[in-house]
């Protein structure tokens, strides 16, 4: 037990001898890129022709903290003698009533050795002493400002009511983008007809309603090992839109141009693929004040093919995830 402290003292002093000449060596001016920053992702491919770029677009604000300047660090690293840039790999934040411990260590990779081990309790007792960090972040860092871009309504409110006879989608506990063990409604190509059907949140037109309109939910594909088959079906209240399978392309497009599908990866599990769908839609074909019915079948036979949903109903756009 005295080799793993003294290995992990020794990744503490290492790492605030190396911090100490970085500062000495590295006097070059810096730019903090901290403030109240305007953006928004693309999955639509609308950024160009709207002009976003232009100044005064109407674009999401997010503040963004940078954690350099403004947290107490435990641990400071050198990664690289040519690029000498100072990095902080553990530090703590206070948000909120709160505070942060957060560690830049990849201690997945490092699991079951015992001077991981050892730092990770070393930071839970440090953690469990209830520090009060002078630097503070605003709360809205814990917001999902991740999970959709502006304009997007949430894909997901639950799930569809089963028709007589009806074989529910298959439950089961898996990976997500966000999550190791996370819910998952799943549709498996290994029978033709297997589904999963939801309902998104009410779609309620805009004073100047959108000509289209972007559901976002959160799911994933996997098995890309197992046999091609016809592949999925995204049906649109009721109707055929389009179908998708893997290898995952750029964009999926209904033959009338009026459904669009994108899956927007955000984690890899060997042959399974997690993230974000969105599923673009044309105004017509929604009803005012009623939700969206969205399903997913199997056309396929004889191949353990998946497509999951997990049933996250706080995907949000930015503008709302930092009110």
């Amino acid at each position: 037990m005295m080799n793993m402290r003294a290995a992990g003292l020794a990744i503490m002093v290492l790492g605030y001898g190396v911090a100490g000449g970085a500062e000495a060596f590295a006097a070059r001016p810096v730019l903090s890129l901290d403030g109240v920053w305007n953006f928004a992702t693309d999955p639509a491919g609308r950024g160009e022709a709207e002009k976003w770029f232009l100044p005064g677009a109407k674009l999401p604000a997010m503040p963004l903290p940078g954690y350099a300047p403004t947290a107490d660090v435990i641990v400071r690293a050198l990664p690289s003698m040519s690029m000498v840039q100072d990095e902080a790999i553990l530090f703590a934040v206070g948000v909120g009533k709160g505070s942060l411990v957060v560690s830049g260590l990849n201690h997945a990779k490092a699991d079951g050795r015992p001077e991981n081990a050892w730092l990770l309790a070393r930071i839970i007792d440090y953690a469990a002493a209830r520090p009060h960090p002078k630097a503070v972040w605003s709360v809205s860092f814990l917001s999902l400002s991740f999970a959709a871009p502006a304009g997007c309504l949430p894909g997901f409110r639950c799930l569809s009511p089963k028709g007589d006879g009806a074989a529910g989608p298959e439950r089961t506990s898996w990976y997500s983008y966000r999550a190791d063990a996370a819910q998952v409604f799943i549709c498996r190509q290994n029978k033709k007809g297997n589904a999963v059907a939801w309902e998104t949140v009410p779609y309620i037109p805009k004073a100047q309603p959108e000509e289209r309109v972007t559901f976002v939910f959160a799911g994933g594909l996997g098995f890309s090992s197992e046999p091609k088959t016809e592949g999925f079906v995204l049906d649109v209240n009721g109707k055929e839109a389009l179908r998708f399978d893997m290898p995952v392309a750029e964009r999926w497009t209904s033959d009338d141009k009026r459904v669009e599908l994108r899956f927007e990866k955000r984690r890899t599990q060997s042959v399974d693929i997690f993230g974000l769908f969105y599923v673009t839609v044309a105004r017509d074909l929604l009803a005012p004040g009623k939700p969206c019915q969205l399903a997913v079948r199997s056309l396929g036979t004889g191949s353990r093919r998946w497509f999951g949903l997990n049933p996250y109903t706080d995907v949000r756009p930015i503008s709302d995830a930092v009110k």
